[in-house]
């Protein structure tokens, strides 16, 4: 940092798909997390965290602009968001930041055009012969419902030119049935880490970056180093796997058993692990380069992973990877925040809201040296919201009722031992309504409340919507394949 300047450095870290469930700061029987809870000495840990949603696009989203979902309605993996309503425009035009992106998440920095706020953005080159289809022809990842080797020679033969699409057809099945396919699905974090690291160490002024790790997200292949809960069989089953969304192969009466997406979650947890190693990297460099006290460093995850919880409003809708529902499993969040100059450690209850991150930030460069106590910290400020729209009827009608949204869920204090309770209504006619009382990462509990449906009706209808959101992203085939590769539905 420029010796000149009393701004702080700004560093937001963003463990992909971790649940604060898994993580050991939270009291999972696994150490997963050994670094993020030594940093949390010096750190406040908010232990009651939550995302504004249930996936990458719509909770990056959020937290790049201090909007609810359905203010700034980026809800689709292509979707648009204007740079300008960003906390990094901001901190370009009116702080004079450097601002960078060093992320292998596709959503956010292919899909969608979220990267666009940031002067430097690092992203891997997925760009190869693996992901790209043969022939200008049907292709078995054009149609959103996967139909299996049979309905995907037929769709190949009727069309208009079989012999090119019987050729992306073999080729698709030959690729994602390769034993060796998981080997290149996704990007290492501690690669981006050293990117940051790298472009930080030219910096001659006041930088602001987002540093995305991707190695708890599915596919779940952490390296041998870190994957110490799982064992042959589990990564034999997950291999077994490549080809269809984990959604796709465990929902519904003919869904494969629940044990075995339960049994993936040794390995989800070595990817955790690994990604903690990344906290560590990363800390361990700032540190040593006399910019820790200097920095706003902020770590979290845009959401968590389901395997096969019930939902507490829809019993019969049960957690799979993030693609539905507001289940804690996906919801409640890691958030270890170190203010400038923070030494000591802080344990904050209270509910907050990843929403709430640009304030911290603007905060963070107003009182540089002043560490906020829970009167006065905007990581607090409510009202704390989750919503989700997906999955939607017209893009999956083959799916149960249970799964189908909205989703909505409003978070407030009980103020019993920082236990949050938790409202939350899915649907919109008829609406299945249900109260919860958080109390840890760990447990949660069927509470009662009539007035859930008002709350959650009161808080979603005082939001209005922006002029933020600009339309969808065209996105290629490389793109689509990838996101397939991650396991989204298409």
């Amino acid at each position: 940092m420029d010796s000149d300047s009393d701004k702080p450095n700004i560093l937001l870290v963003i463990l992909d798909t971790v649940r604060a469930k898994n993580t050991s700061l939270h009291g999972h029987y696994n150490r997963t997390t050994p670094a993020l809870e030594q940093f949390s000495a010096q750190a406040t840990v908010y232990r009651q965290a939550r995302a504004p949603s249930i996936h990458s696009v719509a909770s990056h989203a959020s937290i790049w602009t201090g909007l609810h979902v359905p203010e700034h309605n980026i809800t689709e993996h292509e979707g648009r968001l204007s740079p300008e309503a960003t906390i990094w425009t901001r901190l370009k035009r009116e702080y004079e930041y450097q601002t960078g992106l060093f992320t292998p998440n596709y959503v956010i920095a292919n899909a969608s055009n979220l990267f666009e706020s940031f002067e430097t953005v690092e992203t891997p080159d997925f760009g190869n012969i693996e992901n790209a289809r043969l022939f200008d022809a049907f292709d078995p990842t054009d149609v959103k419902e996967l139909e299996g080797v049979s309905g995907n020679l037929k769709r190949a033969i009727t069309s208009g030119k079989p012999v090119r699409a019987l050729a992306n057809t073999f080729w698709r099945g030959y690729r994602e049935f390769n034993p060796k396919w998981h080997d290149y699905q996704k990007a290492d974090g501690a690669e981006f880490a050293d990117r940051f690291l790298e472009w930080e160490a030219e910096r001659d002024g006041p930088w602001a970056a987002c540093v995305n790790v991707l190695d708890a997200h599915y596919p779940y292949i952490p390296t041998a180093e870190y994957d110490n809960w799982s064992g042959d069989r589990i990564r034999d089953l997950h291999e077994s796997l490549a080809g269809r969304t984990l959604s796709d192969q465990y929902y519904g009466s003919n869904g494969r058993p629940w044990g075995e997406l339960k049994a993936l979650e040794s390995l989800y947890d070595g990817g955790i692990r690994q990604a903690d190693a990344v906290v560590k990297q990363l800390v361990t460099a700032l540190r040593e380069r006399g910019e820790l006290d200097e920095t706003l460093l902020v770590i979290t995850s845009d959401h968590g992973e389901g395997f096969g919880e019930r939902s507490f409003v829809a019993p019969d809708c049960r957690a799979v990877t993030h693609s539905w529902g507001v289940h804690e499993e996906i919801t409640h969040v890691p958030l270890v925040v170190k203010w400038p100059e923070q030494h000591a450690s802080r344990t904050e209850t209270a509910p907050a809201s990843l929403t709430n991150i640009p304030a911290a930030i603007e905060r963070a460069i107003d009182r540089p040296a002043s560490i906020p106590d829970p009167s006065d910290d905007p990581l607090l400020d409510g009202p704390i919201l989750t919503m989700t729209e997906r999955l939607r009827r017209e893009d999956r009608p083959d799916r149960p009722e249970p799964y189908f949204g909205p989703w909505k869920a409003v978070y407030e204090p009980t103020g019993d031992d920082g236990a949050v309770r938790k409202h939350v209504v899915r649907g919109e006619t008829d609406p299945d309504i249900a109260t919860v009382d958080c109390i840890s990462a760990q447990a949660a509990v069927e509470s009662h409340s009539s007035d859930s449906r008002t709350i959650v009706t009161e808080a979603f209808d005082s939001l209005s919507p922006t002029a933020v959101a600009d339309g969808t992203n065209e996105v290629g085939d490389d793109v689509e394949n990838r996101l397939a590769d991650l396991g989204y539905i298409r």
